[in-house]
């Protein structure tokens, strides 16, 4: 079952991602997952503006 409905509003003042932003996001990640290319299973984690720019560690 998938769940349409949530627990809690999006305040329209706050900063939201458009889909287009989003799927673009694992693309800009990869190049900072040097391990993964020679391992395949290095799990990463990310931090982006809403505008899709990634933020520094």
């Amino acid at each position: 079952m998938v769940k349409t409905h949530a627990h809690f509003l999006l305040d329209p003042q706050k900063p939201q991602v458009s889909p287009p932003t989003l799927l673009r996001l694992p693309q800009l990640l990869l190049p900072q997952q040097s391990l993964f290319g020679q391992t395949g299973g290095i799990h990463a984690a990310g931090l982006f503006a809403a505008s899709g720019d990634l933020l520094p560690a």
